[in-house]
């Protein structure tokens, strides 16, 4: 009987371990290539390559704080605020399980696990200030902010003796089962104080500033949907029945977010009769008038190359622009950007 218990306690520990292991790639992928090639589509093409570069350098400098003193701080000793150097340089973290945090598992694979969220709570801030923070800067930011606001809150919600921990005594019980205090307030209210300092956008709304690339950004919101199911159900610590219902939870609540996000945008676009006639133009432009339509360009020569300019064209046959029509007009159409921000709203 013994020998029975023995193997299935051993079973059980493998399973646990497997779905965990899956869970920590899963929430990285979040962060890069998810959160990367999202935010990477809805800037300008200038830009492209340092917003995906925030992502990228924040999994390598908080890995590095993580395995230094920042699993210590978040998940060592049984302070109310934060923990101690009891983990510092990952000592007696191994593949022996933590009873205090997960049973089933080493805790090697618990501190990877959380390393994850770690990572990806600085990427999501990396949206406020998207153009307007230099790599470097926002590695040495995050670098001193991080000990400060992440790793407290990791230990006061999910440490143990933690002031807002719900199940080990604290004081204030927090009942957070997948990141929403840790993660997703903490990254919230540090962006919007980032974006309050940094001020107003320079040149906007006056300056054109189209996505790059929407195409980048409908992938990364899909990776994110993927990757959710490692972020939520993974949060069980268990190939468990718990974890089932989390996966179940987050594709329903998702598929059901997105019917609704679109279902609403279809109702938010104005009428014809309401929008400038710059508008109904640009969503109409097969029913213009011949007068407003831009010539098809000139086909090439076979015997010789010849490059377009738009002086070969009349200005009469160029659409007239009217210097009264405001850059950005509140009846103007919502664009794609602005609805995969406000799915990714809904959805996160």
């Amino acid at each position: 009987m013994a020998a029975v218990e023995a193997a299935a306690k051993s079973a059980q520990s493998a399973g646990d371990n497997a779905w965990m292991l899956v869970s920590s790639a899963l929430v990285l992928m979040m962060t890069g290539p998810g959160l990367a090639l999202f935010y990477g589509g809805l800037v300008r093409r200038k830009n492209v390559l340092g917003t995906m570069m925030h992502s990228f350098v924040l999994m390598a400098v908080v890995t590095v704080l993580w395995a230094v003193v920042g699993y210590s701080l978040a998940f060592g000793g049984s302070g109310p605020v934060v923990g101690n150097f009891q983990f510092a340089f990952l000592d007696s973290v191994g593949s022996a399980p933590n009873p205090d945090y997960a049973g089933t598992i080493p805790q090697s694979t618990f501190m990877v696990y959380q390393l994850m969220f770690a990572i990806i709570t600085p990427a999501l801030i990396s949206g406020a200030f998207a153009e307007r923070m230099k790599v470097q800067r926002d590695a040495v930011v995050h670098s001193a902010v991080e000990p400060h606001r992440v790793l407290p809150m990791a230990h006061m919600v999910w440490g143990k003796g933690g002031l807002l921990n719900a199940f080990s005594g604290g004081k204030i019980p927090c009942f957070d089962f997948a990141g929403g205090t840790v993660v997703h307030i903490t990254s919230g209210v540090s962006a919007l104080v980032c974006a309050l300092v940094l001020g107003k956008r320079v040149g906007y709304p006056n300056t054109p500033m189209k996505p790059h690339n929407l195409v980048l950004s409908v992938i990364g919101a899909c990776l994110l949907w993927v990757g959710w199911f490692g972020f939520n159900a993974g949060s069980a610590l268990a190939a468990s029945g718990l974890a089932t219902s989390a996966f179940v939870a987050t594709h329903f609540g998702a598929a059901a977010a997105a019917l609704a996000w679109m279902a609403r945008r279809d109702g938010m676009v104005p009428d014809e009769a309401e929008m400038p006639p710059a508008s109904r133009l640009s969503r109409n432009c097969d029913h213009a008038a011949p007068s407003t339509q831009v010539p098809p360009q000139p086909r090439r020569s076979a015997s010789r190359r010849t490059r377009w300019s738009p002086d070969r064209w009349p200005r009469s046959a160029l659409p007239a622009l009217n210097p009264n029509q405001p850059t950005h007009s509140r009846h103007a159409p919502i664009t794609l950007s602005t609805r995969l921000c406000g799915f990714i709203g809904v959805f996160g």
